[in-house]
């Protein structure tokens, strides 16, 4: 579903391929997804109210911020401003040992279109990451917990981090353009 938004959609591929709901699955079209249009619709009727949206998903220690369709990440140029949001949270928040930090290029060396923080982004003006959460080897076929020991683990190790952005969201919101 993650790559079912407006923005820099492709459909899918030879270099995409996967299977029905699968990693990478973008749909039949941008928003063909009831979810997605959920999500959007949802955001489009609290724009003024969100200051930051931040999408949680399993297995990969990440934090991957806009602009994730293209290769060279062009957002100094999309959302002049946004990028150092970005980067003060990747430099200052505490996450856990060895996040990777930046566009989905700079951390898994692909671009992936569709991405919903680069619609919310594009779209609204709200900065939107996704955080990748715990390692590759916390997980049984790459998103399930190996035990609940493992997932307060993970939720403990990321807890300090998302502090952070919510008690730094009045600094945050007094940058943005909300569109």
């Amino acid at each position: 579903m993650n790559r079912n938004y407006g923005v820099d959609w492709e459909a899918e591929s030879v270099k995409n391929r996967t299977e029905l709901c699968g990693d990478f699955w973008p749909g039949e079209s941008a928003f063909s997804e009831p979810e997605s249009r959920g999500i959007r619709d949802f955001v489009a009727a609290r724009k003024h109210e969100i200051k930051f949206i931040i999408n949680f998903h399993t297995s990969g220690n990440d934090f991957v911020w806009p602009y994730n369709g293209r290769e060279p990440n062009d957002i100094d140029k999309r959302s002049p401003g946004y990028l150092a949001i970005f980067q003060d949270i990747g430099e200052h928040a505490p996450f856990p040992e060895g996040v990777m930090k930046g566009n989905s290029y700079e951390v898994i060396g692909d671009k992936m279109g569709g991405d919903a923080d680069d619609y919310m982004l594009a779209t609204f003006g709200i900065p939107s990451v996704t955080a990748e959460l715990g390692f590759f080897g916390q997980f049984i076929k790459d998103w399930r917990c190996q035990s609940k020991s493992v997932c307060f683990e993970i939720l403990r190790d990321n807890t300090r981090w998302v502090e952070y952005i919510i008690g730094n969201l009045g600094q945050i919101a007094a940058q943005l353009t909300i569109k």
